[in-house]
């Protein structure tokens, strides 16, 4: 398999910044907001829900 130097650093900067958040989806994505406010720039779009999702139903 071909070895992309770029790949494996970027990887590896995702499972460091997912362990400094203890696997954490939400503190991730509190993380980036944070940064998306200091940095006055938009990283992440969160669009407004009118509605909650249902949970699926097994049939």
């Amino acid at each position: 398999m071909f070895d992309d130097p770029i790949v494996r650093e970027t990887r590896k900067t995702r499972e460091r910044m997912a362990a400094q958040h203890n696997y954490d989806v939400y503190s991730l994505g509190r993380h980036y907001m944070e940064k998306q406010q200091q940095a006055r720039r938009v990283f992440i779009h969160v669009p407004g829900r009118t509605e909650r999702p249902q949970p699926a139903t097994q049939p």
